[in-house]
């Protein structure tokens, strides 16, 4: 349940939400995107409820043993230490989606084996590019955010490509390289072999 949507969702809905994720998660490889928003939870209440709901998710997701995928705009810190606790408790991975604002954070991510994504801003935004060359090779995974459009550019899965490549100039690497490494880091992501 994305913390966007679980901001304006009655209880009686939040409650829904949760019963069809606890019969449906062992189909799922992933728990997400769920995480913290506070830009659509500015008081104390909303905020506090978003926690509540994410560590209601946090509980499937253990119970299911489901890594998970986080949303954290403007609860960056908040939300990296959500994750980072989650990974301690139950020995399960977590990805922080689209974390690109601080070098600092991202290193702390590194230290605690958090797992963190770079999206479609790395083809055009520099910024987004050396907050990435901090994110340790082991933990780097790439995404689109589709449909979320970016410059203009509704997103689709395809858009990881261009991400792809721009990550591989970035980082001087091949494209094959690349894809090589972010494929064995979501192997890894997802439970499985490296």
């Amino acid at each position: 349940m994305h913390p966007a949507g679980v901001t304006r969702a009655g209880e009686q809905e939040v409650a829904e939400g949760l019963r069809w994720l606890e019969a449906n998660l062992a189909e799922a490889d992933v728990l997400g995107e769920v995480g913290l928003d506070y830009k659509w939870a500015v008081t104390d209440e909303q905020q506090a409820r978003q926690q509540d709901i994410l560590v209601r998710q946090f509980d499937l997701a253990e119970r299911f043993r489901k890594p998970v995928n986080l949303h954290s705009r403007h609860a960056q810190r908040q939300t990296m230490q959500r994750a980072i606790d989650f990974r301690r408790s139950t020995g399960l991975n977590a990805q922080l989606h689209w974390f690109n604002v601080s070098k600092k954070l991202v290193r702390i991510c590194n230290d605690e084996g958090i797992y963190v994504s770079v999206g479609p801003t790395a083809i055009d935004d520099v910024r987004t590019q050396h907050v990435a060359l901090a994110i340790d090779r082991a933990l780097l995974l790439l995404e689109t955010d589709a449909p979320v459009p970016i410059g203009g550019v509704v997103g689709h899965p395809a858009r990881v490509a261009e991400v792809a490549q721009k990550m591989a100039q970035v980082m001087d690497l091949s494209m094959g390289e690349i894809s090589a490494l972010t494929a064995a880091n979501l192997q890894r992501y997802l439970g499985g072999p490296p």
